[in-house]
């Protein structure tokens, strides 16, 4: 299910499925490995690979704890993906100021609308209705160009929608049993796989079995990316 999704993180080739079926077992000896690993071609990669029912298992948990989000859990991602984006304002900040210059736009346009009622019943002459106009049509001008600053979308109301679209797409599901192609590419965007580092620091693999590793997993999600920076899985290599 992970054609054209998990990619090599070293060398940006694809991983594709290989393995064996041993004693009768064929998940247990399956993977996903760097198809630039030949040692037939120009600069090999020098191999990542990753137990393919190890990466099913890490990625339906993983799109299982954003289904299970709730509406406020979901805000608290959003905000922090507004922060990491380094607006220096949130997007209740805009908001008030866009609210606030709105309102004062209406307020001009009664003035206004007053000013010439007045002059109009001998209440105001015309040099002065001439000046308290042209002040407040400045004023209107630079809150008209206050508001369509407001209006275009920033980083913080661009990550924001996006999120707004993934999550729009998580509604229609509640908890995945089981991880399919089909949903894999409706979240999935793409799925970088990392090599083995081992306990002594090398990515060599040890002569001795079952030495315990990290392994580094990102997934880059449709719409919103990266929600965990350099996730890492830990586990241990079996023999094959």
């Amino acid at each position: 299910i992970f054609g054209g999704v998990a990619v090599c993180a070293r060398c940006g080739h694809s991983l594709c499925s290989c393995g064996t079926v041993y004693k009768g077992e064929r998940e247990k000896y399956w993977y996903l490995s760097c198809t630039h690993q030949r040692q037939d071609i120009a600069n090999p990669c020098q191999g990542v690979r990753i137990r393919y029912a190890d990466l099913v298992a890490l990625v339906r948990q993983d799109l299982n704890s954003l289904l299970a989000l709730g509406g406020e859990e979901v805000e608290a991602l959003v905000q922090e993906a507004v922060r990491r984006t380094g607006s220096e304002e949130s997007l209740k900040t805009r908001q008030l100021k866009k609210e606030r210059a709105e309102a004062r736009l209406t307020t001009i346009d009664k003035i206004v609308t007053k000013l010439y009622t007045d002059n109009a019943a001998g209440k105001l002459d015309d040099d002065r209705l001439s000046r308290m106009v042209a002040d407040l049509e400045k004023e209107s001008a630079g809150l008209n160009a206050v508001l369509e600053e407001l209006n275009a979308p920033s980083p913080a109301q661009q990550m924001a929608d996006s999120y707004a679209q993934f999550f729009e797409l998580a509604r229609s599901y509640t908890h995945l049993e089981q991880l399919d192609r089909d949903t894999l590419l409706t979240f999935v965007d793409r799925i970088e796989i990392g090599p083995k580092i081992y306990e002594n620091g090398s990515n060599k693999v040890p002569a001795r079995a079952n030495q315990p590793y990290r392994q580094s997993v990102r997934i880059f999600y449709k719409f919103i990316g990266e929600l965990t920076e350099n996730g890492e899985k830990c586990s241990e290599e079996k023999p094959a």
